[in-house]
């Protein structure tokens, strides 16, 4: 259905190779996931913002 491929992301100033599948499909949503993201940064919810920090 899709294909894993990798691809460099920059975030707070470091690069990260990130696991990112694209589908080809119209009715699936283009979405940004968290995996490969989760393990360098720590997200906080603070009411309606968010907070990104480096573990």
């Amino acid at each position: 259905m899709g294909r894993l491929l990798s691809v460099l992301a920059l975030l707070l100033g470091e690069e990260f190779a990130l696991p990112v599948i694209f589908v080809p499909e119209e009715r699936i949503p283009r979405v940004l996931g968290r995996a490969g993201v989760l393990r360098h940064v720590r997200v906080e919810y603070r009411g309606d913002r968010f907070c990104i920090r480096r573990l």
